[in-house]
């Protein structure tokens, strides 16, 4: 597999990694959650009319400020600058209901994967079968645009486990800093960035999702096939007032766009990260699923997204 290693060498790119302090803030914002909060809402009591009622998201668990989401029975990814610490409770919930029993783990340890905003941790004992663990798409360092995702953010300032709000976007462009933003200088980290796209203009409507501070480590997922699958960990939000080219015509500059972490681009890290924590009753890797086929993944050339400015979520 191809993929990219190197540090952000730009000083504006230290504002991506600036916020430790864990802070109250607002909840994800989604285009249509006050016309129907229940529809975003995992946890909101009735379910029958949530986005996700159908897809299991038993293997995103919070701390009830940080996220986790399992990628093995033991193993999970968060962001580097906003991640469960040593010997933070992690919560399950094996469905939506609110009333239902949890399933908890205590945080053992972790590392950053390489000089990336991806977190590795890994709690003290495996998971059981019912938890999901997420595979991870195989072979796709590439730039693409138009592939739907899904992801989970916090539904308010509270720290409640149960604090998870999920929405939906399309993929603007992937690529490294360099590649994706024309004013964003030199880095070679890989990511996937999102538009905020007024309801009217969305591919997905009123299910338009953006970051805000407080969102960061959550996941964000494709479907492949009927399953879903890591695409990334909520990573920043950046501002398109004058480039997002050829797009700017299009999008509001009054409105931050989102991005991600792309975790395909680091499987054989994380996996070596991995096999460093292996014991006698410990030895996972990742799940990684074949590349979509054309039908369901268009591919494009590289985008050419700008940006003034870029702020991590914390």
């Amino acid at each position: 597999m191809k993929h990219r290693h190197g540090v952000w060498r730009v000083a504006v790119c230290g504002l991506i990694l600036c916020c430790s302090v864990p802070l109250l803030h607002a909840a994800m914002d989604i285009r249509g959650y006050a016309g129907d909060p229940s529809r975003y809402d995992r946890f909101d009591g009735s379910n029958d009319d949530f986005l996700g009622r159908l897809r299991d998201f038993s293997g995103v668990g919070m701390d009830g400020s940080h996220f986790a989401t399992m990628v093995s029975p033991s193993f999970f990814l968060s962001a580097n600058h906003y991640h469960p610490g040593d010997g933070a409770i992690l919560t399950f919930y094996g469905d939506n209901d609110p009333s239902g029993s949890p399933i908890t783990a205590t945080v053992a340890g972790g590392q950053r994967i390489d000089s990336t905003d991806l977190w590795l941790g890994w709690v003290d004992s495996p998971l059981p079968a019912g938890i999901a663990t997420y595979p991870v798409y195989e072979n796709i360092d590439q730039a693409f645009r138009g592939q739907e995702v899904w992801a989970i953010g916090k539904d308010s300032s509270s720290t409640s486990t149960q604090n998870q709000r999920l929405g939906r976007n399309v993929i603007d462009g992937v690529g490294t800093l360099d590649e994706l933003f024309v004013n964003g200088g030199a880095g070679s980290e890989e990511l996937a960035v999102f538009s905020y796209e007024t309801a009217a203009d969305s591919a997905v409507g009123g299910d338009e999702f953006r970051y805000v501070s407080g969102d960061s480590g959550g996941p964000t997922f494709v479907l492949v096939g009927d399953t879903f699958s890591l695409l990334g960990t909520n990573y920043f939000i950046y501002d398109p007032a004058t480039d997002l080219v050829p797009y700017a015509t299009v999008h509001d500059p009054s409105l931050t766009g989102s991005g991600s972490t792309f975790v395909p681009a680091y499987i054989d890290d994380i996996n070596a990260a991995m096999a460093a924590q292996d014991t006698a009753t410990r030895q996972e890797r990742l799940t990684v699923v074949p590349e979509p086929s054309s039908t369901i993944l268009l591919a494009f050339g590289l985008l050419l997204l700008g940006s003034r400015r870029r702020k991590a979520l914390s």
